[in-house]
């Protein structure tokens, strides 16, 4: 097993909340929809089909863990069924940012690369070999970053930019 030179999971607070609310307006909608008739099931099927996506989204999102070994950056959200990992070798630059308040929270392309986020605006932007970039949220930028520092250095044997 690889040796862990950073973990930390942070809490989805603004993801669980703004889940929990909509869950919750999507079951009042659910009871307060009124049964015009017994046949029309439509309704009630669709309000269904999103408080389960609801559910579903909060389970997922629930938190995000983020994983440097000395071997690579990993990363995950909730359980773990959305994961990303990313070879050390691969890195070639890490950098503390702040997103801003449009680039939002959850899984999504922004003008830096992929941002991965579940709360706040603090970010580690991680540059690839391939000239692609990703966003990391986190709540200790610093520590990210010098954790991915350290990696990327005792892989490759030399100080890394950024």
């Amino acid at each position: 097993m690889p040796t862990v030179l950073y973990q930390h999971t942070q809490a989805a607070h603004p993801i669980r909340i703004g889940i929990l609310v909509s869950l919750a307006a999507t079951v009042v909608a659910m009871l307060l929809v009124p049964d015009v008739e017994k046949a029309d099931w439509f309704p009630d099927a669709i309000l269904g089909a999103v408080a389960v996506l609801f559910a579903v989204s909060l389970v997922l999102f629930w938190s995000m863990t983020v994983r440097v070994t000395g071997e690579a950056l990993e990363f995950w959200f909730g359980p773990g069924l959305l994961r990303k990992r990313v070879p050390l070798p691969e890195i070639v630059a890490v950098e503390t940012v702040r997103t801003s308040f449009w680039n939002g929270w959850g899984i999504h392309w922004t003008r830096q690369g992929w941002l991965y986020n579940v709360s706040g605006f603090d970010a580690v932007l991680v540059r690839l070999r391939s000239g692609k970039s990703l966003l990391v949220g986190t709540d200790e930028p610093e520590a990210l970053a010098d954790a991915l520092r350290e990696g990327t250095t005792r892989t490759a044997g030399g100080p890394m930019d950024g």
